[in-house]
């Protein structure tokens, strides 16, 4: 038996496969010197195709700008994101998450993810940069570091939907004009 591609038709089910993975020291670009587009993005096929179980993401310093123009919202960047259909035990970042373009997010999570552990700075500088935002499950959040979101309209936390069980700041900072500490929407 195999999978069926993505955009299989309708009524057709694909088979449950699930990939596992241990992903640490990873790095992206460097603080001053940004990759463009994403960062480290962990992704499964959606809630009902493949699955992507990883026992540890842990990371160095990420440095991004997505490229996106100021007030189109529908296209956004992110620095580590998980996508639904990927559940993580743990996510350590050990070096800063800073993410330099509009729309970008730092940390954006859509899957399942147990424990979240920032021990170093999150920055967005950006207009409408997001430090962390979720749509998924987190079950701990502990950011360690402050978060830092410069840029118009910015945001420091934000649960948008899904389920946060607990989430813990050093602290937020939004000083830009329109930028929002925590949002739960």
């Amino acid at each position: 038996m195999r999978a069926l591609p993505c955009g299989s038709p309708a009524g057709v089910t694909t088979i449950g496969v699930v990939f596992t993975a241990d992903l640490v020291h990873l790095s992206v670009g460097r603080c001053g010197s940004p990759v463009l587009g994403s960062g480290i993005v962990v992704s499964g096929l959606g809630d009902t195709g493949g699955r992507l179980h990883v026992q540890r993401l842990a990371t160095h310093t990420i440095s991004l700008d997505g490229g996106s123009a100021p007030g189109t919202p529908e296209q956004i960047a992110g620095g580590v994101v998980t996508v639904s259909g990927t559940s993580v035990e743990t996510v350590t970042h050990q070096g800063a998450v800073v993410t330099y373009g509009a729309n970008d997010r730092a940390l954006d999570h859509w899957g399942v993810v147990d424990r979240w552990v920032a021990k170093a700075k999150v920055t967005t500088l950006g207009a409408s940069g997001m430090g962390c935002v979720t749509f998924g499950t987190l079950r701990d959040l502990r950011v360690e570091a402050p978060i830092d979101t410069f840029g118009l309209g910015a945001g420091g936390f934000t649960v948008n939907s899904g389920t946060v069980d607990r989430a813990a700041f050093d602290r937020i900072v939004t000083p830009a004009a329109g930028a929002v500490g925590v949002q739960i929407r």
